[in-house]
């Protein structure tokens, strides 16, 4: 596969930084923790919903 066809991972920036203006602050910091720990683990072994439990029982 051509490498300058595939999309690009990280989305549309300008989007992204849309969408950050509309949630609330609460909402933010733990979308911005998840896409740390998201980065931090790879795509690889990733679950949103071990990882929110995770959270959960951590009380984070």
């Amino acid at each position: 596969m051509d490498a300058a066809k595939e999309p690009s991972r990280e989305g549309n920036p300008r989007k992204r930084e849309d969408i950050r203006k509309r949630i609330s602050p609460e909402r933010l910091k733990l979308l911005e923790r998840i896409e740390k720990r998201r980065k931090s683990i790879g795509p690889i072994g990733f679950s949103l919903t071990d990882m929110l439990r995770e959270m959960r029982e951590n009380g984070e």
